[in-house]
């Protein structure tokens, strides 16, 4: 069997292609597998080489268990099925008085996110935990260490089909210590919470952001959208859009 495995370059904070392909080759090399690797270009490529991948009738093995301990198997019947892998991610948005540390994804390419603002966050590595996910991702992206900080809600993401769906954990936080740094995603600003509703967001991004401001308690939202567009929204299992 030779074993696929995709690698996204505009996923994380920095493009990590040479540094995961050394990490497969060493791995297959150890372990005596034979492999090839492909290279994602646009948002929704991976899930096109996945099926183009099962549709030849093998199953293929994802970087995940040899690079980061994430274990995940595709194969024609679960990929045909739509029983993707759904990635685990964290969003924050920090807060300064009454303004709030927003993210304007203007640099990077093929980005999902293009143009948009949103908070800070990014996707697990490894085995880690929410709150070990939420301090990486804010150090990588802003420079800052987050001394105080609260999870306020999990959102699942689901899509027609362009993207991987994803488990979101949202947090808020109020403490941090250090100075901003350039962010490799996007520009930094921080914005008063009367301005954030004339930024270009996600539309179901209202929802939640509501829920925070409102101090809401914990919550489980589901947003689902067909491309751009948010198609259904159902909060603590009621239908909301």
């Amino acid at each position: 069997m030779t074993h696929l495995f995709i690698i996204n370059p505009a996923a994380g904070s920095r493009d990590r292609t040479k540094e995961y392909r050394e990490k497969i080759k060493a791995a297959c090399k150890s372990r005596g597998l034979h492999y090839k690797i492909q290279i994602s270009q646009a948002p929704g490529d991976c899930r096109r080489l996945a099926r183009a991948a099962a549709e030849t009738g093998g199953g293929f093995l994802s970087p995940f268990p040899l690079v980061t301990g994430r274990r995940v198997w595709y194969n024609e019947k679960n990929i045909n099925k739509g029983r993707m892998d759904m990635l685990n991610t964290t969003l924050c948005y920090v807060t300064r008085g009454d303004e709030v540390l927003m993210l304007h994804r203007v640099k990077k390419e093929n980005d999902l996110n293009k143009d948009k603002w949103i908070g800070i966050g990014g996707k697990f590595e490894g085995e880690e935990t929410p709150d070990e996910c939420l301090l990486r991702e804010a150090k990588e992206e802003t420079g800052l260490t987050l001394t105080s900080w609260k999870c306020r809600g999990v959102v699942t993401f689901l899509t027609s089909g362009q993207w991987e769906g994803e488990y979101m954990y949202l947090f808020t936080a109020d403490g941090f210590d250090g100075d901003l740094a350039d962010c490799p995603e996007g520009e930094l600003k921080w914005v008063s919470r009367e301005f954030l509703d004339s930024l270009p967001k996600w539309e179901g991004d209202k929802i939640f952001l509501d829920l925070l401001w409102q101090d809401a308690p914990f919550f489980l939202l589901k947003l689902r959208y067909d491309g751009e567009k948010l198609i259904e929204a159902v909060l603590d299992g009621k239908k909301i859009k």
